[in-house]
Formats: structure tokens, C-alpha cells, sequence
């Protein structure tokens, strides 16, 4: 019951950003974040993790407005490295929602980056200005380098993986929150409710087009069908004669009530059954949540898969009292985790429930054809790990770009959500953090087929990825299932 009345007073409250409340949010937020978050140092040295405390408790020493404090927290997560760690756009205050996220104040259109350039995937403007494969020079006079570079300061990622954090700040329409949306006016904000945009049309010169600004909702599309809780998210398709291609492009199951494992278990005795010899699994945009894959996987694998010797370690045990108001989360057990923690010696506690260490077996029945799965730099949670795995035991031919995540571990799995009780932001906590053996770059999964779309790929609406694999089963030029990954280029 005190939970429920802390959460009312927080989401009824106007926000207090003066200096005085600013100063006691910086408190609680360095208390809680050095207290609780195990990646803080993964990388970041102690000094580098100091001096970014102290840029944000300067910036914060003054009054302000909400979107300025809004910023300055945006960019002191982003230092941080962590994919799972930022003010999460959701988890906000209908008041922070409105005020900062829901104005008419958006580009009007969908784009994609491309070697650092915007190339426009959907005019919305209602008269065509910007027809698809349209280069975005400029937006108000300011080069979209400029653009680019400013964003990527608030940019959540694992450590040095910046392909995740350009195709983080594209826009595809199809959340209705997205970072560019939220961040380019706010850092740019529209100058006399019209935006100047320096162009250059498919065939044609440079020139200027004045178009006015959009709210997210002018870019749904029309007709768009409703989804229910229990609305299937996942869907197979035979686009070509022997080939199934499973789209999924979510696995975050946790508000759906959707029967997901019994889609999956009738999905692949349907392809057993009917002999089909080739499956592409398509994750593009799939940034991950619950762990599906370890669901995919006995479907794949004749042999046990043992469980990598990963480190998944905690900062805590037990949270102190002062901290426990402003924390929201799912299971109360994360408050006091000595159940299913140990200590280490070394400052961390291991996590021994919560995750199996058990091998992943082979189903009664396997899929015996190939597998292909179309990877990319959204892919850097849950889907990051099971790219990780299917192309570490070669089950699988991986197409497409780098995955976001990073092979020095990922935090996750378990999340605080601190509610900062004067400004009423809130920023995600993850408490688990997945440290993996030996010396790992600091990068993501390379694939074993790299496909990069071109621009006119964009302008002709080409899905390049799924093309290329239907050229790679046509040659048949593949190893057998349980060899090393043939290695394939462009």
C-alpha cells in the first residue's frame, strides 16, 4: 500500500527542477546508481566514472526547465555504456510525456542512417515532398552530420558499439516512442512551426523543400490494425518454394498474453512435418526481451548445448531502506536477494538463481534443414545473445550487419526503476550484469554473410538482406548443420 500511494504522489506532483530539488535527485540517483548498478565500471575507469558524476551534480546546480534536466540526465546515462541504462521513454510521467515527447514538433518523415547519411524510408507529408530514397542534406540549416553527432552523446549502447547507436537514432514509425523524435527537437527545436530542408531527390539536383512538423501520431499508418494483448506478434510466410521465413519482430512478451511457446512448438512441427529444407529467423529491429531463443534452440541443436562459463553478477544483496521509496520493479525478491546471490570476494555477487545453468537439450523432433538469421545492429539483448550462440555452436548462417550488444557481456535481466522524487524523472537500473570468459573485443556479433543496403536499395524499397539469403540457398554453397560457419562476403 505504500508503494501505491509513493507511485500516486509521484505521477500527481508538478515537477521540481530548481537547483535545491535537482540536488537532492542527484544524491539519491548517485546513491542508488553506485550502490546497485553492476556495469558502472565495465567501461569506464573509477576516475572517468567520477568526473561524468561530476559533470551532471554541476549541470544540475542550477535552476532549470524539465527538458533541460531531462538532457543533462540523457547524457551523463549515455557515458555510462549501457544498453539497458537511460531515462526510458516509457517509464516517464504522463506530465514529462506531454511536455516533452507528445509536441508537433517531429520530422516529417521515416529514415534510416547509411554510412552517417539520413535517406528517407516514408514521405509524411501529405504531398510527396520527400519521396523514398530522398537524401536529408540539412534540417534548418544544420548539416545532419552535425545532427548525428550531437544525438549520439545520448545514445544508450554497450560500450563502443556505435553501429547500435546510429540505427538507435533512425526512425522507422513504428514505436510510438523513438529517440530521434524525442531528442532532435529538443536539441534543435522548429523555428517558426516550419522546417527548411536542403534535399537531394533520387535523379536529381540539391535543392530546398519547406514542409511543416508532425506529431507521432500523423505518421501511423492508416488502417493499421489493432493489437490485442492476445494478438499473434510473430508470423511465417513462404515467399519462395522451400523457404519459410519466421518474422520476430519482438521478443518483449512480458504485456502480451499471447501463447507464444505454443506458436512456436506448432511453427516447427509444421516445417518438421512438411520437409521444408530452409528457415530464415528474422530479427531485424528485434532488440530483444524475454529469452525466446533458449525456446529455438532445442529445435536446432542435435547435441546438448552447455551453457557458457558467463559471470552474471550483482553490486548488492539486500537495498537499503532511504533507497526503497523511489525503486519500482516487478519482484519484490530484488529487494532482498540473498536468496539467490553469493558473494564473490571481489565487491560483486553472483547471481545463482534466475537463469539456467543447465545445457540446453535437443527437442524430440529436430528442424533438420538450414537455418538463416538475419541479424543487425538493434539486436542487443536477448537477441544478441542467441546470434552469440547459434553462430558459436554453427546452427545457423547469420546475414546482414554487426549486432548491437557487445562481446564483453550485457546488463539485464533484472531492472530497478528509479523514480527521482523532485524532478519526477525516471531512469532504468538494470542489477545484473553478464561478464564472459577470456578477453572479448569490445564489439558486437559479426555475421558470417555481411550485407550492407546501398542507397538505392532504400529508394526501390529492395530488402537486401532476405534477397541475398535467397541467393545463398539458390547456390547451395553452405556446410553441413554442426560444422564451422562458412565464412561468406559481398
Amino acid at each position: 500500500m505504500l508503494a501505491l500511494a509513493v507511485s500516486i504522489a509521484f505521477v500527481s506532483q508538478s515537477p521540481d527542477t530548481s537547483a535545491a530539488g535537482l540536488a537532492k535527485d542527484y544524491a539519491i540517483l548517485k546513491q542508488a546508481y553506485t550502490a546497485l548498478h553492476p556495469g558502472l565500471l565495465r567501461y569506464n575507469s573509477q576516475a572517468q566514472l567520477d568526473a561524468h558524476f561530476a559533470v551532471l551534480e554541476m549541470a544540475w546546480s542550477r535552476d532549470q526547465t524539465l527538458q533541460e534536466a531531462f538532457l543533462f540526465l540523457s547524457e551523463f546515462t549515455a557515458k555510462i555504456k549501457c544498453g539497458h541504462t537511460y531515462p526510458n521513454f516509457f517509464n516517464q510521467t504522463e506530465f514529462t510525456k506531454k511536455e516533452l515527447f507528445e509536441r508537433k514538433d517531429k520530422v516529417p518523415f521515416t529514415f534510416r542512417w547509411l554510412d552517417r547519411r539520413m535517406f528517407v524510408t516514408r514521405d509524411c507529408t501529405g504531398s510527396n515532398l520527400l519521396p523514398r530514397g530522398t537524401e536529408i542534406l540539412s534540417i534548418n540549416s544544420v548539416p545532419v552530420s552535425t545532427i548525428l553527432n550531437r544525438l549520439m552523446g545520448i545514445a544508450r549502447a554497450d560500450g563502443s558499439n556505435d553501429a547500435k547507436r546510429m540505427d538507435y537514432l533512425g526512425v522507422s514509425g513504428g514505436g510510438k516512442y523513438e529517440a530521434f523524435d524525442i531528442y532532435h527537437p529538443l536539441y534543435f527545436p522548429v523555428k517558426g512551426n516550419l522546417f527548411n530542408f536542403t534535399v537531394r531527390k533520387p535523379g536529381a539536383e540539391t535543392a530546398q523543400v519547406e514542409a511543416g512538423p508532425i506529431s507521432i501520431g500523423d505518421r501511423v499508418e492508416p488502417n493499421q490494425p489493432k493489437v490485442e494483448k492476445d494478438s499473434p506478434l510473430w508470423s511465417v510466410e513462404y515467399p519462395r518454394d522451400k523457404v519459410a521465413v519466421l518474422k520476430m519482430p519482438t521478443w518483449a512478451m512480458y504485456n502480451s498474453s499471447w501463447n507464444w511457446r505454443g506458436f512456436l512448438k506448432t511453427t516447427f512441427a509444421s516445417l518438421i512435418e512438411q520437409g521444408t529444407p530452409n528457415l530464415i529467423i528474422d530479427l531485424r529491429g528485434n532488440e530483444g526481451g524475454d529469452s525466446v531463443g533458449n525456446s529455438i534452440l532445442p529445435y536446432l541443436t542435435d547435441r546438448p548445448l552447455p551453457r557458457e562459463s558467463v559471470r552474471s553478477l550483482s553490486r548488492y544483496q539486500v537495498v537499503q531502506d532511504d533507497l526503497r521509496p523511489y525503486l519500482d520493479t516487478w519482484d519484490k525478491q530484488f529487494f532482498d536477494a540473498r536468496a539467490i546471490t553469493k558473494p564473490t570476494g571481489d565487491g560483486f555477487f553472483e547471481v545463482t538463481r534466475g537463469g539456467s545453468s543447465a545445457a540446453i537439450r535437443p527437442a524430440e523432433t529436430l528442424y533438420k534443414g538450414k537455418v538463416f538469421v538475419l541479424a543487425g545492429p538493434a539486436n542487443s539483448s536477448a537477441t544478441f545473445l542467441f546470434a552469440k550462440q547459434v553462430k558459436q555452436y554453427s546452427l545457423a548462417t547469420l546475414v546482414g550487419q554487426p549486432t548491437g550488444g557487445n562481446q564483453r557481456g550485457i546488463t539485464g535481466g533484472a531492472f530497478f526503476f528509479l523514480r527521482l522524487p523532485n524532478s519526477k524523472l525516471e531512469v532504468d537500473l538494470p542489477l545484473i550484469a553478464q561478464f564472459f570468459p577470456g578477453s572479448p573485443p569490445d564489439a558486437g556479433i559479426e555475421p558470417d554473410v555481411l550485407v550492407k543496403p546501398n542507397a538505392r536499395d532504400v529508394e526501390t524499397g529492395s530488402d537486401t538482406e532476405i534477397e541475398r539469403t535467397f541467393q545463398i540457398i539458390s547456390s547451395k554453397n553452405l556446410p553441413e548443420r554442426g560444422t564451422t560457419a562458412l565464412k561468406l562476403t559481398e
